[in-house]
């Protein structure tokens, strides 16, 4: 028994050893970085960088040097896709600290164009996977795990053919383009353009170039292995699809109600000139909007038709208050009840704790329109001296119109206000934890700004004005309407991005690979405990507009892909216990495994001693003093 037991003991040092070796032995790894260097004025060459990465025990920091320094700041990039590596994959990153070190013999441009590099070197990184340097990499990772649209591919191919670079994987969608990437954006007749095919300029250059849409999917062509399958389809959070319900059938409800109301009016004054048509075709308008609405309703699509019937309540409102003839006084009385609720509501919202994704999410929307509530009620008083003078019976009914449309955004508000304190995964969102998420986000959309005015120049209005908003609400100290705002403004980005080169005909297939991915963020939020409420209204919303409006479709996607992956900026409430539980779990098996061989041990040299006292051998001194113990337990026991 005892050679065998040694041999047992051997056999539970080795694999205790390798064990504790694998976890303490500092991961590192390199890829090849397709890069392009600026020469000439919106002229770019190819060039190679290297991307070095050590893993080091820490606490979840990110380091970046760059050698030379890089046209852009590559700093929120970076760290993004660290983090998406990290939670594709399940890892506690906040073990480490990563060391990201990229080199190139020339400035090259950087940005979040090696973002899909990172990522992947990342993930492989932290599970010790092994990863191929003669294949490379060009494109950004988005909250979806999409590789989005880079720029400069025939140029980036050029200088992978000259650095023995066997594959190079580009973003789907991108396999045709042209020489003058700014002709792409401008174009919907992509036919009428000279185009190269980068799948045959790749094989003309020994390169066999590959679309990949995931990241799964780049994963696989770099390590041979296939990171997870997809979540299986997951059921509609009944807790957001009863809320959602309430509010929408609420909503509506109101928009048949000033139906009603104005049906009965008019069939006693019926409209007469230009006024009164331009009336009925807002009439018109709004009740198509309430059918669209509960038609959606039906169908369990509510958020769409809480949207549908918010525009008919704006408009019913509206031609409900023309109606009436409203008096100043009376203009003047609604004005100051919609202040007064206005901040009503913002006094209870501000004592809102916010534990979950959810209460974050509720927290955005409902303080989003509260302030447009409050916005319309400024500019309306600095446009004019509302009620100081006698106004027009015209000026009156402009007022009136956006009194309607302030009252509606308050009604909005206050219905939204239910999804607090729904159940779900709790976070540690603290002030500083909120003002942190907002100044990596901004940042971190600002560099996507830098680089989208770099790759394709162009007023961007829409998305400047969001940023605008971000910044605004970060000095005000309203961080999470700053995390709100830059979010919606990368989403926009993502889309001009995402949208380069795409003709008409080919977006229904562009939203459909969106919408897939905000299927599978949702269903992995929800494998957590999380629901997003807005990431899912606006993904609904997306699917509704698709067939008639597919342009809208792909920004609400692009604004659901965004918001549904908020858990980024925050780590989940847990003890530091269970932050090293990997650790502990070693130290625990390895006690047991240890306690385990001492046992055995000495048994067998109890036995052993026995063999050899019935014979007269004399004992080692390991045997004695197990023999002893034996000897002194028994005499215990007598």
């Amino acid at each position: 028994m005892g050679k065998g037991l040694f041999i047992v003991f051997v056999l539970i040092i080795v694999v205790f050893s390798t064990a504790m070796l694998s976890n303490t032995a500092v991961p590192s790894g390199h890829v090849r970085l397709l890069a392009v260097t600026e020469g000439a004025p919106s002229s770019f060459s190819g060039s190679i960088a290297d991307l070095f990465l050590e893993a080091e025990q820490g606490k979840g920091r990110v380091f970046i040097d760059t050698r030379p320094a890089s046209k852009l700041d590559t700093q929120m990039s970076t760290r993004l896709a660290n983090r998406l590596g990290c939670k594709y994959i399940g890892a506690n990153c906040n073990r480490y600290d990563f060391f990201y070190r990229v080199t190139s013999d020339s400035s090259i441009v950087g940005g979040p164009s090696a973002s899909a590099a990172v990522a992947l070197l990342t993930a492989a990184v932290v599970q010790h996977i092994p990863f191929r340097e003669d294949v490379a990499i060009t494109g950004t990772v988005s909250s979806g795990y999409l590789i989005g649209h880079v720029g400069g591919l025939p140029q980036k191919i050029d200088a992978a053919a000259q650095a023995n670079i066997t594959k190079v994987l580009i973003p789907m969608g991108e396999r045709y383009t042209v020489e003058n990437e700014s002709l792409l954006l401008l174009s919907q007749n992509l036919s009428s353009l000279d185009k190269i095919d980068l799948v045959e300029y790749g094989k003309a250059r020994g390169i066999e170039v590959v679309e990949v849409g995931t990241f799964n999917d780049a994963f696989y062509e770099f390590t041979g292995v296939r990171l997870r399958l997809p979540y299986p389809p997951q059921d509609k959070d009944k807790s957001y699809q009863t809320t959602m319900k309430f509010l929408a059938e609420k909503l509506c409800s109101r928009s048949q109600s000033f139906h009603l109301a104005l049906e009965e009016h008019f069939a006693k004054y019926p409209l007469k000139g230009l006024a009164d048509n331009e009336t009925i075709t807002d009439y018109e308008t709004a009740i198509n909007l309430t059918t669209k609405g509960l038609d959606a309703i039906e169908q369990g699509e509510y958020y769409t038709g809480a949207s549908y019937c918010f525009g008919s309540n704006v408009q019913y409102r509206q031609i409900y208050y023309a109606s009436k003839q409203v008096q100043p006084d009376d203009a003047e009385q609604l004005y100051k009840d919609i202040r007064r609720d206005i901040s009503k509501l913002n006094t209870l919202v501000n004592q809102q704790t916010i534990e979950t994704i959810t209460d974050l999410q509720a927290y955005m929307i409902v303080k989003e329109r509260l302030i447009e509530a409050n916005q319309v009620l400024d500019d309306l008083k600095a446009e004019t001296e509302i009620f100081e003078d006698a106004p027009t019976q015209e000026d009156l009914q402009s007022i009136m119109n956006q009194l309607a449309y302030a009252q509606e955004r308050l009604n909005s508000a206050i219905a939204w206000s239910t999804f607090f304190n729904k159940p779900g995964e709790k976070f540690k969102i603290r002030q500083e934890d909120l003002q942190a998420s907002c100044q990596d986000k901004l940042s971190e959309t600002e560099e996507y700004f830098q680089y989208l005015t770099l790759l394709i120049p162009g007023v961007y209005e829409e998305t400047q004005q969001h940023l605008e908003q971000a910044r605004g609400y970060q000095h005000e100290g309203f961080y999470e309407l700053c995390l709100f705002k830059a979010s919606l403004a990368k989403a926009q980005m993502n889309m001009i991005l995402s949208s380069i080169g795409i003709q008409e005909d080919q977006f229904g297939e562009l939203v459909d690979r969106k919408l897939e991915a905000v299927e599978y963020v949702i269903a992995e939020q929800q494998s957590k405990n999380n629901f997003p409420i807005l990431g899912y209204s606006y993904y609904e919303y997306a699917s509704a507009l698709k067939e008639d409006d597919v342009f809208s479709s792909l920004l609400y996607a692009e604004y659901a892909l965004e918001v549904s992956n908020l858990d980024l900026y925050f780590a989940p409430q847990q003890s530091s216990f269970s932050t090293n539980i990997n650790e502990l779990n070693i130290l625990f098996v390895g006690g047991l495994l240890i306690g385990i061989v001492i046992t055995l041990s000495l048994v067998s040299q109890i036995e052993l001693a026995a063999g050899r006292k019935k014979k007269g051998q004399r004992e080692s001194g390991w045997a004695r003093w197990a023999w002893s113990i034996s000897k002194n337990s028994s005499s215990r026991k007598k």
